[in-house]
């Protein structure tokens, strides 16, 4: 039976909320008795209006001092290779920005049009034409070169700049006034409730009036230094425009958000399946211990290089049993290429089946990764009946019974295990007498490298989403710095 969005309130949160609420509405009722009943209340009453006349004056004059005595200061400095008239060009520009009232976002555009305006005219006073004088491709660099200079500014003092999506921040200025609304009612409740001990609301009263107007000051001045910091950068690029200090750079070409890095081949499967057989044969030399023990306690790389000079780094993995899934799954999502090792002899599947539910899974939930293409290796073919010479089977169009006997068992996979239609399969030998098909492993992970390639770009980005704790704490300090800068001068004075 379905339930109603009332239903599900009222026995989710609104039951959260009275269970809050009630003792804190009894802790109000008993401290209210307990004020009556030792004649504190009109004392009380006369302390609580003091106290909150005394917030609210203090915040009222720091509204005032706010928007009378604006803090006007230039974020950023001038260029140091700059002679003296463009040294003097920007002071005057920056004169004439510590007189103007702090602008609304909307006026920025057209306050950066009149610097350059202004600044043109400085540079090339006969020319009434000044603010054009520039090509078609210069206009086009000149943008993308304020864009540069102040996004290195937002990365390096904005905390989480790097994970605020638009659309959030839509949502959320979207929703601001029931937001705000709703802060206000749980401050409110919440201040209203402390008075059960009437000197710590006392402390707490005085406390938050202070902080409160120390943070509204402060994102003031955060807002204030973001829009300065824009006409800032449109002045700094026009001297260099009008002054002659600009040099168009050369067309870049396209290029990838980041150098591609050789492709991760991780070597997955169940234990005593031949991964570490198999990376002997790959890269030539014994590197791996191959036992009939598990030798690979942890992932280990070995680079495997064609002689085209395309690079891989191989890695080995813990054999698959119950307690290394989640390992092992960590691996593939940090891989490049993965090369599935299934032993033809295998009695028990429903490791390898579970598995693989296991990654559809994840890139099911997680639709914005790219999955690594996958190669199943079918190893110790040799083992399965009847006995042959490994050259002359032919899986594509089978005619003698092993070849035959390989075919059904990759068929047989195919349906038990869910990868994708364009996964390739290679039966083979990885015995150091009988190894056979070996090239073809080969050269169906050269032939993944193209998409491998996206698969690396596409994971090295969702890894730079992460939250980086010690870089937002940079983020913080550098802006803690310029925002103290902007007060300390006002203190004083």
């Amino acid at each position: 039976m379905k339930t109603t969005l009332l239903q599900r309130v009222l026995g989710g949160r609104l039951l959260l909320l009275l269970l809050w609420a009630v003792p804190v509405l009894l802790l109000m009722v008993a401290g209210g008795m307990w004020l009556w009943q030792n004649h504190y209340w009109l004392p009380f009453a006369a302390v609580f209006t003091v106290v909150t006349l005394l917030g609210w004056g203090l915040g009222y004059w720091q509204r005032r001092q706010r928007d009378e005595e604006v803090t006007h200061q230039a974020v950023s400095a001038a260029a140091k290779g700059w002679g003296e008239r463009e040294q003097a060009v920007w002071q005057r520009q920056m004169t004439m920005l510590d007189a103007m009232s702090e602008p609304e976002w909307s006026q920025i555009y057209t306050l950066s049009l009149e610097n350059f305006k202004q600044v043109a005219v400085q540079f090339h006073p006969e020319n009434p034409d000044a603010v054009y004088a520039f090509t078609l491709p210069e206009m086009l660099q000149i943008n993308e070169e304020v864009s540069r200079r102040y996004r290195r500014y937002v990365d390096q003092h904005i905390p989480m700049v790097q994970h605020m999506r638009l659309d959030r921040l839509k949502r959320v200025y979207k929703n601001k006034s029931r937001l705000e609304t709703g802060w206000r009612w749980a401050n409110n409740t919440y201040r209203v409730a402390r008075w059960v001990n009437p000197a710590s609301a006392l402390l707490g009263e005085l406390r938050g009036a202070v902080i409160g107007s120390l943070f509204d000051e402060a994102s003031a001045q955060v807002q204030y230094m973001a829009k300065r910091l824009l006409l800032e950068q449109s002045c700094a690029v026009a001297i260099d425009l009008y002054s002659g200090h600009w040099q168009l750079a050369p067309a870049a070409s396209p290029e990838l958000a980041e150098q591609t890095l050789p492709a991760t081949v991780t070597l997955i499967g169940q234990t005593n399946a031949g991964k570490s057989s198999l990376i002997n044969q790959l890269v030539r030399y014994s590197a791996a211990e191959a036992d009939a023990l598990p030798a690979t306690a942890k992932a280990v790389g070995y680079r495997f290089d064609y002689p085209d000079g395309e690079a891989v780094l191989l890695q080995d993995s813990p054999g698959m049993r119950g307690a290394e899934v989640s390992t092992t799954l960590e691996l593939v999502k940090a891989s490049d290429i993965v090369i599935w090792v299934v032993k033809a002899t295998q009695p028990g599947r429903q490791l390898d089946v579970t598995f693989a539910r296991r990654i559809a899974d994840f890139y099911q939930q997680h639709p914005e990764r790219r999955r690594a293409p996958v190669v199943v290796a079918i190893t110790h073919i040799d083992q399965l009946g009847p006995a042959a010479a490994l050259e002359t089977l032919n899986f594509a169009e089978p005619k003698d019974a092993k070849s035959q006997h390989v075919a059904e068992l990759i068929g047989y996979l195919k349906q038990q295990l869910p990868l994708p239609e364009e996964t390739i399969w290679v039966p083979l030998c990885v015995s150091e007498q009988d190894a056979f098909n070996i090239d073809v492993l080969e050269d169906a992970v050269f032939v993944s490298l193209d998409e491998a390639e996206h698969v690396q770009h596409n994971r090295r980005r969702h890894q730079k989403n992460r939250v980086n704790l010690k870089q937002e704490w940079q983020r913080t300090l550098k802006l803690g710095k310029v925002i103290a800068k902007q007060f300390l001068p006002s203190s004083k004075e």
